[in-house]
């Protein structure tokens, strides 16, 4: 199973490698941490899965060439992005935020899948909540994970 984490925080992606790799013993995970890695990643073969954290950084820190701009919605630039390759990709967005903002609306995790699925022509599994003190995330993850591969 090739899987696609795009995640710019350790700790998180630390979690979610873990609860990815109990879905497959043979999982090929490609880890890209800012909307610039991730649309590189998309260059080529597709993905069995695309796990998407939505805030994101536009690009990597570099000595001497500043940091990324903080993007709260990077991970939306990553689905246009699909949309605008025609990708088939599924997709898992997975966020610490309780909404996801989209052309300056506020949309809540229940409503969020729907809602972008009709703005953008993605293929998106779930939409997960992700708390640290709370893990069901990992289920509804596996779930949507093991289900599109």
């Amino acid at each position: 199973m090739r899987i696609l984490l795009v995640e710019d925080d350790e700790y998180k992606q630390t979690k979610v490698e873990a609860a990815l790799r109990s879905v497959s013993s043979k999982l090929d995970l490609v880890v890209a941490k800012t909307v610039r890695d991730a649309v590189g990643c998309m260059q080529g073969d597709g993905y069995d899965h695309i796990v998407l954290d939505i805030a994101l950084p536009s690009h990597r820190q570099f000595p001497g060439g500043g940091a990324g701009l903080p993007m709260p919605a990077g991970g939306i630039e990553v689905l246009l992005e699909i949309s605008y390759q025609s990708r088939h990709d599924p997709v898992t967005i997975l966020t610490q935020y309780p909404e996801i903002e989209y052309d300056g609306k506020l949309v809540d995790l229940i409503r969020a899948r729907r809602f972008l699925q009709k703005n953008i022509q993605a293929i998106i599994i779930d939409v997960i909540h992700f708390e640290m003190d709370n893990e069901l995330w990992k289920e509804q993850l596996r779930k949507a994970v093991s289900g599109s591969g």
